[in-house]
């Protein structure tokens, strides 16, 4: 069984998809989380990397390669990530789709990151505004 969980930053799909993946007795892929290990490898914020990929096509392509192989190749498997669902297609057996306002996202994000919450809505718009860019021209 393959399970997606999309939706933007602070959503409640990461809360979501590992409840779900235990009370299923599945696995559980955090699409977030390669990306902050990608991030990481390279030293850069999250932010910083999102904005570094307006630059470099080669890195979204890397993260969607690595997602899509997930979901065609692992079974029993719930895959969180912002596309999730889009990248696994007819693959998926179950696509979940979160969302919430801006003012919510961003106190969750906030709690969550132990920052301010004025801090976490301006970086969240900044994410938003780079994934934005970047999707409407590759998808």
């Amino acid at each position: 069984m393959l399970i997606t969980v999309s939706g933007p930053p602070g959503s409640g799909k990461s809360t979501n998809a590992v409840q779900l993946a235990d009370a299923l007795g599945l696995g559980h892929v955090s699409g977030g989380d390669i990306f902050r290990e990608m991030a990481a490898e390279r030293d850069m914020t999250p932010v910083e990397f999102n904005e570094f990929a307006e630059e470099d096509p080669q890195i979204d392509r890397d993260l969607d390669r690595r997602l899509r192989e997930i979901a065609v190749e692992r079974d029993d498997v719930v895959l969180e990530s912002r596309l999730a669902g889009w990248l696994a297609a007819d693959h998926a057996d179950f696509r979940f789709w979160f969302d919430a306002p801006l003012s919510v996202r961003a106190e969750r994000i906030a709690e969550r990151e132990s920052k301010p919450v004025d801090r976490a809505r301006t970086e969240t718009e900044r994410r938003e505004a780079s994934e934005r860019k970047r999707y409407e021209e590759y998808y």
